[in-house]
């Protein structure tokens, strides 16, 4: 049993030169003082609960695409470095037989990975979404949900989370059926309108990938799906809060409409991450990087080279948003947005999943299950 002693952020509040007791690889106890324990005083900085990325395509080289394990245990290694403790790696719409051995690589990535983020599941980004707001996603391979197809995809346990349009034929069922076999759906790359976003609503969606980003555009008098991801209290919404996606502005919006406790800071990242501008590939197809943002040959942004901790940093200074929400959007909310409530927050019981920021937000410290993992000096 240990303690540190900080400023810990945790449940929408801080509290300042607290200590965060850990027994083991959970939480012990949020508390002003311990006894009969090892304290370590960190007075200078902020105690967060580790990030959840529930959807990140690579890093520093790797596309999950790729079907590499060691790859992805080398972005799990990385993610972890910025404060990510738990993470689904996501796909992006290839073939059946290219998901399905990047599903493998994820099974396998997870016996190898040792001081990496933990992968909690896997997040299906298509193959069902709309081609006309397909993004950096490719064309060719976008098909219907059949059972058949569904079946096939969601054989693997570690399914969590797949992306779908709403509108595209076989969609309500689609939905009905993941939400039978225990899987969370979010609605994205989409021309739904108001309507067809309440059928999926009612059928069980209950997430919105990447708002404002690969879906029709809010019209006063067809709210589309961006004006029921706004609207609706049922709907979480994902944000990539980078300020090449959404204006800060547009963040503050959306907080205002739907409160920190419905918002999900997704990093969306790319293999780009972590490395420097120049050319990549994004599920296949080429992509250039400059200034950090990822963009097609025709322009259209590719995912993000974000991490949490800069989201953070961008949610606090841009969107002025006060930092114990800014924590929850990046922890304990999307935690919860796929059913995981041992992770995200300092509940007694909760692993031991634990980030040091300093005054400027930056990552000192990274614990995953108790256990050190990273450590910027």
């Amino acid at each position: 049993m240990f303690g540190l002693r900080g400023n810990i952020v945790t449940g929408g509040n801080i509290y300042n030169n607290w200590v965060l007791v850990v027994e083991d690889d959970h939480i012990y106890s949020v508390t002003r003082e311990a006894e009969n324990i090892q304290i370590e005083n960190l007075d200078d900085c902020f105690i967060v609960p580790g990030f959840v990325d529930i959807h990140t395509h690579g890093a520093v080289g790797y596309d999950i695409m790729d079907g590499e394990p060691k790859g992805i245990v080398k972005m799990a290694e990385f993610l972890a470095s910025h404060g990510v403790t738990s993470f689904l790696p996501t796909t992006t719409t290839l073939d059946i037989e290219s998901t399905l051995k990047a599903i493998s690589a994820v099974e396998r990535a997870i016996e190898l990975n040792k001081n990496g983020a933990k992968i909690i599941g896997i997040h299906l980004e298509g193959p069902f979404i709309n081609p006309k707001h397909k993004g950096a996603q490719n064309e060719r391979y976008i098909i219907e949900p059949t059972k058949e197809v569904l079946e096939k995809l969601t054989e693997s346990k570690l399914i969590r989370l797949v992306t779908i349009a709403p509108e595209i034929s076989g969609a309500i069922p689609a939905i009905k059926f993941m939400k039978d076999k225990g899987i969370y759906v979010s609605l994205g790359h989409s021309d739904a309108t108001y309507e067809d976003t309440i059928k999926a609503i009612m059928a069980g969606a209950t997430l919105v990938t990447h708002l404002f980003n690969g879906m029709r555009p809010f019209h006063h008098r067809e709210p589309g799906i961006m004006g029921a991801g706004l609207a609706e209290d049922s709907l979480k919404c994902q944000i990539i809060a980078d300020g090449i996606h959404i204006h800060f502005s547009a963040i503050r919006l959306v907080y205002k409409a739907k409160g920190y406790r419905n918002i999900i800071l997704i990093s969306d990242s790319m293999s780009a991450t972590g490395l420097s501008d120049g050319e990549y590939e994004l599920g296949g197809l080429r992509v250039t990087v400059r200034s950090g943002a990822p963009r097609l040959q025709d322009g259209r942004l590719a995912g993000s080279t974000l991490t949490l901790d800069t989201a953070i940093k961008n949610i606090v200074n841009k969107a002025l948003i006060p930092l114990p929400f800014a924590v929850e959007m990046a922890s304990r909310i999307p935690a919860k947005s796929i059913g995981e409530a041992s992770i995200g927050s300092f509940s007694y019981g909760n692993k031991a999943d634990i980030v040091v920021l300093d005054r400027n937000l930056n990552v000192i410290r990274t614990y995953i299950d108790g256990r050190l993992v990273y450590s910027s000096v």
